[in-house]
């Protein structure tokens, strides 16, 4: 962890044993923790994200489900997952205006690079975009 150029870490983890004692050592690191939620709950696991949203302060939300429970949560940092499916600056617009605390998102993969740069360049807001570059990836939806 001792990596300067590294200033945050997204832990994403598919059990949650080891994942509070990872937020520690990440912030302990001097970085920030990013805790993922996960993508899809399971009707008895509803209370899942209250309890993980206590880990840190920034969020990797992957459905609008949890951008709902956590958008007056102002304290919390989210990060929008391509999951999200924002394909345009219309979409980026919508969801950042709604969604105050949403600091970054990463567009979907169904773009290429051209649409990329017109999804950057027509998105006009303060929120980051993180772009996922990538080889020739399969996608199912």
């Amino acid at each position: 962890l001792s990596l300067d150029f590294v200033d945050e870490i997204c832990l994403d983890f598919l059990s949650l044993e080891g994942l509070k004692e990872s937020v520690r050592r990440v912030q302990g690191a001097g970085k920030r923790a990013i805790v993922a939620l996960p993508r899809v709950l399971k009707p008895s696991e509803e209370n899942m994200v209250a309890s993980l949203s206590k880990l840190s302060d920034t969020l990797l939300v992957r459905n609008t489900a949890q951008l709902e429970q956590l958008q007056h949560q102002k304290s919390k940092r989210l990060y929008g997952d391509f999951s999200l499916n924002i394909a345009n600056s219309h979409a980026a617009e919508a969801m950042t205006q709604a969604y105050g605390n949403l600091a970054r998102f990463a567009p979907t993969h169904d773009l290429n690079a051209d649409q990329i740069v017109r999804l950057a360049k027509g998105f006009r807001s303060s929120t980051d975009m993180e772009v996922i570059l990538h080889h020739h990836l399969p996608i199912f939806h």
